[in-house]
This record gives structure tokens, sequence and C-alpha cells, in this order.
């Protein structure tokens, strides 16, 4: 049986959301993951996919972690920025309130990695002393 990359089983995916729904078309996905023993890898071949979808329609997906609702107008920023970074033409981003990250935000998508918090120089901070 040939073994599928990452990156077809994504183009894949997504030819396949274009004509079918999602909820039809992640068991099939799953089944084709199993099938190959591929289930340590479903991390790695969802930022694929994520990774296929901006690079094949411009919209990148991700999650933003703030300790509090942001406001519309610092959604806009954040979203510009991202937009510059990557040239995606849509943004599409998950909200999660974090209480742990104390300040700022965390972004998080197949293609990049923001970490804006107060958290993390807080613990670099606090691992010197």
């Amino acid at each position: 049986m040939k073994r599928f990359s990452r990156k077809q089983l994504a183009v894949a995916t997504l030819a396949l959301l274009e004509k079918h729904s999602l909820k039809e078309v992640l068991p099939v996905l799953a089944e084709a993951i199993i099938k190959e023993k591929r289930t340590n890898e479903v991390e790695v071949i969802t930022r694929e996919i994520g990774n296929q979808l901006l690079q094949k329609k411009g919209q990148l997906t991700g999650t933003i972690e703030t300790v509090f609702p942001l406001t519309e107008k610092l959604n806009e920023e954040i979203e510009h920025l991202l937009k510059n970074i990557t040239e995606a033409k849509s943004i599409h981003l998950k909200h999660i309130i974090n209480k742990k990250l104390v300040g700022g935000f965390k972004v998080e998508t197949p293609t990049i990695e923001i970490d804006a918090s107060l958290a993390r120089p807080l613990h670099q901070l606090n691992s010197i002393a």
C-alpha cells in the first residue's frame, strides 16, 4: 500500500472539502491516518492542512490566547500584523482566555507563532533568579 505524504493528505483533504462538508471529510481523513498507522502525526498533518489552506486559498487559521477578551481595534491590529507577515487574505482565529499569560497575547497558526505575553519574560526572569 502506498504511503501518502503529509502534503498529499492535506491537499486531498482540501479537495474533498471543496465538494463535501467537514462532517463528511473528517471520518475519511481519520480513516486514512489510522489505516497508515500515523496517529502520532495528527498534529503535524493538521498543521500541514492549515499551511496548504494558506498557500492555496490565502486563509490563515489558528488560535489567539489573551487574559481578557480583545477589543475590536486590538483584534484588527493583530489580524493586520498576521496578514502582513503571512500575506493571508483572510484570518480566522479561535479566541481562548488564558489567565496564565498575565498580559499580552499569544498566537499560534500552522505557519507562525507569536508569544507577546508577559508570562514568558516573567518565567525567564524567575529561572535566572
